[in-house]
């Protein structure tokens, strides 16, 4: 029998730390085995089947799963197997050549979406050891009535974002300017869920306030709702089941609990992948010192538009349809 280690930030109050703790539930779930364990980088977790394989422990390890940054991951000869689940963010440069070297050593390199596929390859690792899996999201039954109750902007159509407002501030400035120079007369509808402090809730609502005077739109009604709290993964599905676009646009990390979960639902998405691959919004201001948004987003352009707002052509997501990739347990 094959003994297996997992390292990860499953702990962690972050998205980092929920992803990593859907993996090891999702392992944990099909492995009835004595032979799994694990180890936690940070904090402590209450549930029992996690809490047994941290204590478990075993008198030879044969795999090692990292589930970690880019700066922690070290592959280990002490394992005969040394796989890797990178946490790709924002914050890392991807084409530092020190992180290259320990992803060249390990033995399977695995992740959950095509962007951080390419960002891999971009280090010339050989496509033979990268590999894309995908994992089951389940949703309360409870949440999957709930919605946001939003008065009279219910009938309106709604694009949501949810997202770490530090890692993600010319993202959502550049949401927030495109979306009011092509909605502004049209009955659409932003939500934008911030994880943010009171500062910077301050900072992004003094920021739209600034917009609507430039776009002259001081005397419309509010189309943007800004939610500036934790993410709470209890409460999100109700957001999914209100939205009719998920902009999964973050800058910081690849969004991919929340994008089957907005799959889930049926909702349009809209990603990274599918905008430009030079994609990088920049604000910056014009002659009269209005801000301009300096990239097209081609979801929020009116000719999108126009597909949209016929409700019978509402039918298909517009997400990509991709292969049937293997699951995180079959390739571990």
């Amino acid at each position: 029998m094959t003994n297996k280690l997992f390292i990860g930030p499953y702990s962690y109050p972050n998205y980092i730390g929920t992803l990593s703790n859907l993996y090891l539930e999702h392992i944990l779930s099909l492995d009835s085995s004595q032979s799994f364990a694990s180890r936690r980088c940070f904090l402590h977790n209450d549930k029992q089947t996690i809490r047994n394989s941290e204590t478990r422990l075993l008198d030879t390890y044969d795999v090692l799963i990292q589930n970690l940054s880019l700066e922690q991951i070290a592959v280990n000869y002490k394992f005969k197997k040394n796989i890797v689940i990178p946490n790709l963010t924002g914050n890392i440069k991807i084409s530092n050549a020190k992180y290259a070297e320990q992803l060249q050593l390990a033995d399977l390199i695995l992740v959950n979406n095509s962007i951080d596929y390419q960002k891999i390859l971009s280090l010339n690792i050989a496509p033979s050891k990268i590999q894309q899996f995908s994992i089951p999201i389940s949703i309360n039954a409870e949440t999957t009535s709930k919605k946001l109750q939003l008065g009279i902007y219910d009938s309106y159509f709604k694009f949501y974002f949810i997202g770490e407002y530090a890692s993600n501030q010319d993202i959502v400035k550049s949401l927030i300017v495109s979306f009011c120079d092509t909605f502004k007369n049209q009955e659409c509808f932003l939500i934008l869920w911030l994880v943010c402090t009171p500062a910077q809730r301050t900072e992004i609502l003094d920021f739209y306030q600034q917009i609507k005077l430039s776009l002259n739109m001081t005397n419309t009604l509010d189309n943007i709702l800004f939610i500036c709290r934790p993410v709470d993964y209890n409460e999100i599905p109700a957001l999914h089941n209100t939205g009719d676009v998920y902009l999964a646009v973050n800058s910081d990390y690849y969004p991919f609990i929340d994008e089957q979960i907005a799959a889930g639902f049926g909702k349009y998405i809209i990603n990274r992948e599918q905008l430009n691959s030079s994609y990088a919004p920049i604000l910056t201001q014009g002659r009269n010192g209005e801000y301009v948004s300096a990239i097209s987003i081609d979801s929020l352009s009116n000719k999108m538009w126009d597909k949209f707002s016929n409700k019978n052509s509402r039918t298909q997501p517009l997400n990509k349809k991709n292969k049937k990739r293997p699951t995180l347990y079959s390739l571990i």
